[in-house]
Parts: C-alpha cells; structure tokens; sequence
C-alpha cells in the first residue's frame, strides 16, 4: 500500500512541475535609464528589489545610459521595452519617433543652468553673448533653451556647447553656464569650494514636466496588459521609495552604485531634491496636465520648428483627447 502511495504521489508530483514552472515563468524586459544609477531612479530600484515588478510577471532589468547613446533611440530600436526621458520627449514625437509616453513621474523639470559666483551671471539675461554648455541628445535640453528664448528672443543670442559631462570647464572658464540637475550639480561644486549660482527656468515663467516613463509604440501595441502591469509596479515603486528614501539610500549604496560612486550625503541630498520635483503629497504619481505641454507645444512653434510629422494626439496612452492639439 504504501508503495503504491509513494509511486502515486512521485507520478503527481512530475505531472504538477511544468505547470510550477508556467506559473514562475516571468517576462523579461528591460527599462532604459536616461543617466547613471542614482536617486532619480529610485522607485525602479524599488519595484525590482521589493517584489512589485515580480508580482505582476515581470522579470526587469534596469540599464544604465551610455552617454555616447541617445536613451529615446535605444527604446525605438528594441534595445529596451521602457524608458526613462523627459518634456523632451514631446519634441521627438512631433519629428515622427514612435514613442508614446505612459507615465508623468516628475511634475517639474531638474535642469537648470549653473554660473560660477564670482562671475556675476545670476538671470538668463546676463547669458548674452556667453558658451552654454547643454546636451541636446533625446532634446533634454528644451527647458533651459526655452528660458533663454523668452529672456533673449533668439537661440542665436549665445553660443552653444555640447555637454562632455567634464564639469571642471565651468570653474576654469572654458563655458560660461553649464547646464545640471538641481539635485546634483549644486551639491557637487559646493563640496570642491566653488559657490554657484543657480538660473532656474521655473523662477522665469518656463515650468516644463521633468522625467517620464515612455515605450516605443510596438510595445503599446503588442503588449497593453504587459505595459498596465509595468506601470502598477513602477508607480508602486515609487510611493514605497519616496515614503522610505534611507532604505532605498542603502540600496543603492549596495548595488547600483558601481560607476556613479554616489556619498551618502549626495543621495541624501538628491532625494530631497527629487521629492519635492515628484511632488507625490500634493499630485498623484503619473498625472499629467495636458495644459503644460501645450506650453512645450507653443516653445516649439517658437523655434520655428518644421510642421509636426504626427499626432500629438498619439503621445499619451492616457487623456489622448487633451493632447489632441
């Protein structure tokens, strides 16, 4: 008898395990940094490491930028499923890319320029005629050339420089503004003793988004319930970072810290920054108005940009009628 038990029971057992493994069978996907390992990607690292993307059948990986690639054009090309980019993004749509944007996370924009104290450069005005230094991949550049739009009236008015990330040319005078995250840079000169000045566009009328989740739209079209699943996790990501930042701190101190070799202190301070730019006490996590990115809309008429290839009904899988302009 319990021979014949122990065979019934090893026959069970064989039948169940391809069915265990269907049912811990993830998918694989990857999502596109715009930058290195930091704070700025925080709630990723949450999703990942707390189960949230597992949950939902999702087996992520998370990929660092290369700088030398542009991070909207490694999603385009299939290299990754998701992406993180920014305002910018509306601007790659309107030149004909296939991208859709899926979620709002940062409800203002990082970039701002930074000039030495001592030089006397405290508003967009006193950039006349001075080298900026920008990076223009994936158009990220947009809130600090709007702001220098309306203050000077022409793009012409100053010469322009494309970012080498060597941010000692602003202290040995090589560019004259640099453009930075205020949740980096700032803390980064003060720490080696240089003061700076901060021209932020948002103290000048211009308040672009700041980083969003976008994918390509052969992922929105192939794989709706895949794409839903990854945002859950992602926005679950998030509330648990911001709500738990020194855990998440540590993290990244432990494992996703190898190339931008971040102190305590700096993801201390970038978490601060990235808080209140997310503004999750006061605005849900995603939402967007369609409103300010018709201000982004009438900066690229202003430009004089040549007329949209596509949509910009398409952008958004979400509100599609309030882009419908």
């Amino acid at each position: 008898m319990k021979t014949a038990l122990a065979y019934f029971a090893l026959i069970f057992g064989v039948l169940l395990c391809p069915l265990a493994g269907q049912a811990q069978e993830l998918e694989k996907v990857k999502i596109q940094l715009k930058w290195f390992h930091q704070f700025q990607f925080a709630g990723y690292y949450a999703a990942k490491e707390k189960g949230f993307y597992r949950e939902e059948g999702l087996d992520v990986e998370i990929v660092e930028r290369d700088p030398k690639k542009d991070n909207i054009e490694e999603v385009i090309s299939g290299n990754a499923e998701y992406g993180v980019a920014d305002s910018g993004l509306l601007l790659s749509r309107l030149q004909g890319k296939p991208v859709v944007m899926l979620s709002q996370i940062f409800q203002h924009s990082p970039l701002v320029f930074l000039t030495l104290r001592s030089s006397g450069l405290r508003t967009p005005f006193d950039l006349l005629g001075k080298t900026l230094m920008v990076d223009s991949a994936g158009n990220g550049d947009a809130p600090v050339k709007a702001m220098i739009l309306k203050a000077l009236g022409n793009l012409n008015k100053v010469k322009w420089k494309q970012h080498n990330y060597q941010f000692g040319e602003l202290v040995d005078g090589k560019v004259d503004a640099m453009f930075a995250y205020i949740s980096n840079e700032p803390l980064w000169y003060r720490s080696r003793g240089h003061e700076v000045n901060i021209i932020d566009p948002r103290d000048h009328g211009i308040d672009f988004y700041g980083d969003n989740l976008f994918a390509s739209e052969k992922e929105t079209r192939e794989h709706p319930e895949r794409v839903e699943k990854f945002l859950r996790a992602s926005h679950k990501g998030w509330k648990y970072a911001l709500e738990n930042k020194d855990e998440i701190i540590d993290l990244i101190l432990q494992k996703y810290n190898e190339n931008s070799k971040r102190s305590r202190q700096h993801l201390t301070y970038e978490a601060g920054e990235i808080e209140k730019l997310i503004n999750h006490k006061f605005v849900e996590i995603g939402h967007y108005e369609a409103s300010r990115f018709k201000k982004l809309w009438k900066f690229i008429q202003n430009l004089g940009s040549p007329t949209p290839k596509t949509s910009v009904g398409s952008f958004s899988t979400r509100q599609k009628n309030l882009l419908s302009f």
